[in-house]
């Protein structure tokens, strides 16, 4: 996976996100077949495939399709994509390097964030042409105060959960948390603890 996903606020119109190459083996078709359950013939038997009048056995297009949305989520993050959208303009074969290219086209209200998307070969040919739009939070309180959340309830979750990444129990977490507020206000911690 890549790196961190980029805010609404750090995207501008033409950002390209990271590529993902991918070399598709027949390995992947078989493997893509078994999760999928997609046991097309063309897919992975020579004979049939050839005997079909193709060169070949070609690769599942949601395989692709995949490999794709893969790279948007690695861009803009995981629970941000609202609608994605493609046409499969070529069949891919065993051999073929596949790249991935996600390039922001427009900003929208609302944080909508709309991706021009497509998958092509080494030879340059587009096998996926799609569209992608996306919501992309602000990383900010202001922004999350604007919607009812509460900034200080996302920073202790965030501690919380960074705490338990490092095995530390958040309720012992929250405990410490509330004993030292109250004794900042004079309230004696063992003295509040209702039997």
């Amino acid at each position: 996976m890549a790196g961190r996903a980029l805010d609404y606020a750090h995207l501008s119109t033409g950002d390209a996100g990271p590529a993902i190459s991918h070399a598709l083996t027949r390995t992947d078709l078989v493997m893509y077949a078994g999760a999928s359950g997609d046991f097309n013939p063309m897919h992975h038997d020579e004979i049939a495939a050839q005997q079909a009048g193709l060169p070949s056995v070609f690769g599942h297009g949601m395989f692709t399709a995949g490999l794709l949305a893969t790279a948007i989520t690695d861009f803009l993050g995981i629970g941000s994509l609202k609608s994605y959208r493609v046409r499969f303009t070529k069949q891919t074969w065993p051999g073929e390097v596949l790249t991935t290219n996600v390039t922001v086209r427009e900003k929208r209200a609302g944080n909508e964030v709309v991706l021009d998307c497509s998958v092509v070969n080494e030879q340059g040919e587009t096998k996926i042409l799609g569209e992608a739009v996306a919501v992309r939070r602000q990383r900010s309180d202001r922004r999350g105060a604007e919607h009812g959340v509460d900034p200080e309830i996302v920073r202790r979750q965030r501690s919380d959960r960074r705490g338990a990444e490092r095995g530390v129990d958040p309720e012992i977490v929250r405990r410490q948390r509330s004993d030292r507020r109250g004794a900042e206000r004079g309230v004696d911690p063992e003295a509040s603890v209702i039997p």
